[in-house]
């Protein structure tokens, strides 16, 4: 899939949701090309914000990310985003989404969600990576998710096994409860944990894998969240060494 057809496909799932609204959050960590320079510098104007700006990350709000506003009615809009399929192509750090909130409000509950506590400490969630967002979303609750998902009519990003991934939320069945950013449980930070670790290793090395040979993705990645629950059981702590161990565990796995 090229990057063109990457913003194709963006254009059409926008359109498909009867909005000409399509929001992108950009993951700027470690990104070669400066993104929240160029942006700016945009005509016509793309509005857009660096979400850790007035954070505890402020320092380095141009690593963390980066949400745009894409007009796809709006030819010049449609070159940015083409520009940025081609920048962020194959480094799965593009995270899109529908919504008909208006700019400065989604940024508002978009930097809310950032915020996170498990027992007695607190940080950011980096829940903009698409290999962090659907970790977070499998441990979520259905009040959390509500809360998270609220304004959003569908998110959408390509697997780094290059197959396009949807989350498109239930309507809440009550009003949403105002909160502040996510309190989650132990257990569910330890999941959290656990997910990411999976998606990271797909990001690494999901190019070498075919999800077909082990039941599919959906298969493929309760394989892998096992193997990820067992590493951690067994003390595997290091990096590499998880990785071996998920590699070990996959080659005894394939269908």
């Amino acid at each position: 899939m090229t990057p063109e057809d990457v913003a194709t496909r963006c254009v059409a799932l926008t359109e498909a949701a009867g909005t000409q609204q399509l929001y992108v959050l950009v993951d700027l960590c470690d990104f070669a090309f400066p993104l929240a320079e160029y942006v700016p510098n945009w005509r016509p104007l793309v509005q857009h914000s660096l979400l850790f700006t007035g954070t505890a990350e402020h320092a380095i709000r141009e690593e963390g990310p980066l949400l745009l506003l894409i007009d796809i009615e709006e030819g010049n809009h449609l070159n940015l985003l083409t520009k940025i399929t081609e920048l962020t192509h194959l480094d799965n750090r593009l995270l899109a989404f529908n919504s008909h909130l208006n700019f400065d409000l989604m940024a508002r509950h978009l930097q809310s969600a950032l915020h996170v506590r498990w027992g007695e400490q607190e940080g950011l969630l980096r829940y903009y990576s698409p290999d962090v967002f659907a970790a977070i979303d499998f441990s979520l609750t259905s009040p959390q998710k509500a809360w998270l998902h609220q304004y959003v009519s569908q998110w959408f990003y390509l697997s780094a096994g290059g197959e396009w991934q949807w989350i498109r939320p239930e309507p809440a069945p009550t009003p949403v409860t105002p909160q502040s950013g996510l309190v989650l449980s132990e257990a569910q930070y330890d999941m959290v944990l656990l997910w990411a670790d999976v998606f990271i290793f797909l990001r690494q090395h999901g190019t070498a894998l075919v999800a077909a040979d082990y039941g599919g993705e959906s298969a493929l990645l309760q394989r892998l969240f096992g193997l990820a629950m067992q590493a951690e059981a067994d003390g595997l702590l290091n990096q590499g060494e998880r990785v071996q161990y998920f590699m070990a565990g996959l080659t005894k796995g394939k269908e």
